[in-house]
């Protein structure tokens, strides 16, 4: 996990099944050299699975769903990452951004 925030900088969601201990393992707002460490340790393990690396700035966009009634897409009152991961990484994410706004 993160020390400092800077929010200029890109950071990045990463997250895999680890088929050994059978649970998701998820890693929010990785640096690059991070991403690249991770990368390159569940690469080397067959137990590693699904690996997905996520912008944090795509996470922080508003989920959008099809409206059928009216034929477009609308957005939610809730992130991406809230969709994808769940209110606890919302609530993680907003955590990191306020402290540094302060």
């Amino acid at each position: 996990m993160i020390k400092d925030y800077h929010p200029e900088n890109e950071y990045f969601m990463v997250d895999y099944r680890d088929m050994t201990d059978i649970r998701w393992v998820r890693c929010p707002f990785c640096t690059p050299q991070q991403v690249s460490d991770i990368v390159a340790e569940c690469v080397m393990n067959p137990n590693c699975r699904d690996l997905r690396v996520t912008p944090e700035s795509i996470l922080d966009r508003p989920y959008r769903s099809w409206d059928e009634q009216n034929q477009e897409y609308v957005s939610e009152d809730f992130t991406l990452r809230t969709y994808w991961f769940g209110d606890r990484y919302q609530s993680i994410a907003d955590g990191i951004q306020r402290k540094r706004q302060k």
